[in-house]
């Protein structure tokens, strides 16, 4: 049996640490003792609980930004969006995951999109360009999409990453 918990070191500080417990038999296979096995994991479990708290850190921030953040992968699906990119074309967060971008823009402002994204990854850039969405409710949502190619460590395209600011009110005054 294994588990985790805290432990009083010689010099008065608490520790992580892992235990295995194993059972002792004697020639019969009946229980005669125990044996543990004690490690020390302070080092993994501050590694752990730092990762935790930048990853708390971050998404405070992607959560709390005005911007709208949209990331596809590369098969060009939806893995992430902000509570503030779904707001803006009235969604929630899980509606849009697993989308395409096209589920969200009428067919001529996809293939717009769809050669801009093209233009991005193949030049290694980002590219900034004002793009019309339709919300949930079939409205235009206009918004100013700064875009770049997102890449893994071989140069491979592993998705994009855009963000987004909503411009249909200033497109609005453009047109009165």
């Amino acid at each position: 049996q294994r588990y985790e918990t805290q432990q009083m070191h010689q010099d008065g500080t608490l520790i992580d640490v892992e235990i295995t417990a194993f059972a002792v038999t004697d020639g019969t296979g009946n229980p005669s003792g125990a044996t543990t096995i004690t490690r020390d994991i302070t080092k993994r479990m501050r590694a752990e609980r730092a990762l935790s708290d930048s990853d708390e850190r971050y998404r405070e921030i992607l959560d709390s930004t005005p911007d709208g953040v949209w990331r596809l992968d590369a098969e060009g699906r939806t893995d992430y969006v902000n509570p503030r990119m779904a707001s803006m074309l009235r969604y929630s967060p899980e509606e849009m995951i697993g989308r395409q971008l096209v589920d969200f823009m009428d067919p001529e402002q996809f293939e717009i999109a769809r050669q801009e994204m093209a233009r991005v990854r193949g030049s290694g850039w980002f590219a900034i360009v004002e793009n019309r969405f339709l919300r949930k409710d079939g409205t235009e949502c206009w918004v100013r999409v700064s875009h770049t190619a997102l890449t893994d460590h071989q140069g491979e395209h592993t998705g994009d990453l855009a963000i987004m600011s909503d411009i249909t009110a200033s497109k609005a005054q453009a047109v009165e």
